[in-house]
């Protein structure tokens, strides 16, 4: 709770002071009204009473990083920000805090034996390698970088270049870009960091590099640093929740600080705009739409054969038309959010035990697996579902391929001990153990 009290104290003084003022032109704003400053504090803080503290399963770094990207700043954001009024912005809160609650239910089932092969661990580094010269060999041949990394000023129009480029080039370039960013390039930066081996780790990095450079994607270029980070605090699970919500109370705090400083926006754009700020403004923008418009049923999606589309383009789209006019704005929300836009309330809770499901899932096929490397495969994808839909996330944003790769790769790893390599060991070491919370 203490942890918590930190981040929410932190939160709201840079939502107050960054946020609220410096991008109140595109919907930020702060109600000045005690009971709206109170409910933010109470709601932000009351996951805290369930949050697990040590982690046991995998999954739960994703449930961790779901209430820091999503449900702290749900809490405040929409509170403050929702545009039908503060009583609408309390039920948006609530539906989202009600549908996190539920998605902690997937840690009292208990973990079943998933009976799947396993390749050898040569034969997995042949996949690994194969899969990432093959998604490289797309991505040279489609985008044709440059190889040189633009300024941080710069990555809105290589951005647009790089969309513009995309939009002819079929589906498999844009797809070999998200697993190679997503995925591959991760899975060999979480091997050289556990292996402590140079050539693994320098090939992750080059490769975030070298898909930062055409498409200008700020995530992918801080993405080892994120991996590092939580690499250190994984080095134990007992206290994990307190470190992980201090560690996040101070980047926020020195995302501010250095721009009250300085005046520099670097910190600022990602940590406390793209990360936070933005998905509890769009989750507001989202529900207060399509509460009053037909819902979207996944006709833009899988359903497009069966269900006839009330509009003529896609949710992020759309809402990007309506609250961004003229600025020709992708405004993807959260896996909530855009679960409401799809079938309102019903679609929050359908698409909160799916995710459930796939939990379950991934800790089952995980539990004789290295546990740092397992949950940390999960990171970078888990940070698509506080941008984007479950199904996008599983399907292009490296979701579903994380669980394929961890269903079939070697539960092995070449390991040091101290100073010296130590011989190959079992992830995770000692018998098969099920979890429960």
């Amino acid at each position: 709770m203490l942890g918590a009290a930190a981040y929410v104290a932190a939160f709201h003084w840079a939502y107050l002071t960054v946020l609220a003022s410096l991008y109140a032109y595109i919907g930020f704003k702060y109600r000045d009204r005690p009971e709206a400053i109170e409910l933010s504090w109470i709601l932000a803080l009351i996951p805290a009473l369930w949050l697990p503290i040590r982690l046991n399963r995998p999954s739960q770094l994703v449930y961790w990083l779901l209430y820091l990207l999503i449900i702290v700043p749900v809490s405040i954001v929409t509170i403050h920000s929702y545009p039908g009024g503060l009583q609408g912005g309390i039920r948006v809160v609530l539906t989202i805090l009600a549908a996190f609650a539920a998605l902690s239910l997937t840690y009292i089932i208990p973990l079943c034996s998933i009976p799947h092969p396993r390749l050898q661990a040569k034969q997995s580094r042949t996949v690994l390698i194969f899969l990432g010269m093959a998604f490289c060999g797309i991505i040279l041949l489609t985008f044709r970088p440059n190889f040189t990394l633009p300024s941080l000023s710069d990555i809105y129009l290589v951005r647009s270049e790089y969309k513009e480029t995309a939009g002819h080039s079929g589906i498999l370039a844009s797809y070999a870009v998200d697993w190679q960013a997503l995925v591959l390039n991760p899975m060999f930066i979480i091997l050289g960091l556990i292996s402590r081996r140079k050539l693994p780790l320098v090939i992750g990095i080059l490769g975030q590099l070298l898909i930062y450079s055409f498409t200008g994607f700020r995530m992918v270029l801080f993405s080892s640093i994120f991996l590092g980070f939580l690499f250190v605090l994984l080095r134990s699970r007992t206290g994990f929740g307190f470190r992980m919500l201090l560690s996040w109370a101070m980047a926020v705090l020195a995302s501010t600080a250095l721009y009250l400083w300085s005046g520099s926006l670097v910190l600022v754009g990602l940590v406390l705009e793209r990360l936070t700020g933005l998905p509890g403004l769009l989750t507001g923008f989202y529900f207060s739409f399509f509460s009053t418009h037909p819902k979207m049923m996944l006709s833009h999606s899988i359903f497009r054969h069966f269900t006839q589309t009330p509009y003529s383009v896609e949710p992020p789209v759309l809402i990007g038309q309506v609250y961004f006019p003229g600025w020709n704005a992708y405004a993807n929300a959260n896996v909530w959010a855009d679960a409401y836009a799809n079938f309102g309330f019903a679609g929050v809770f359908a698409f909160t035990l799916l995710l459930g499901l796939i939990f379950w899932f991934y800790d089952s096929i995980t539990v004789e697996s290295d546990f740092r490397f397992a949950a940390l495969v999960l990171a970078i994808p888990a940070i698509s579902l506080a941008n984007g839909g479950l199904l996008t996330c599983l399907f292009t944003h490296g979701l579903g391929l994380a669980c394929a790769l961890m269903y079939c790769l070697s539960n092995t790893v070449h390991e040091p001990e101290s100073r010296a390599y130590a011989p190959l060991r079992r992830f995770g070491g000692g018998p098969r153990v099920y979890y429960s919370n």
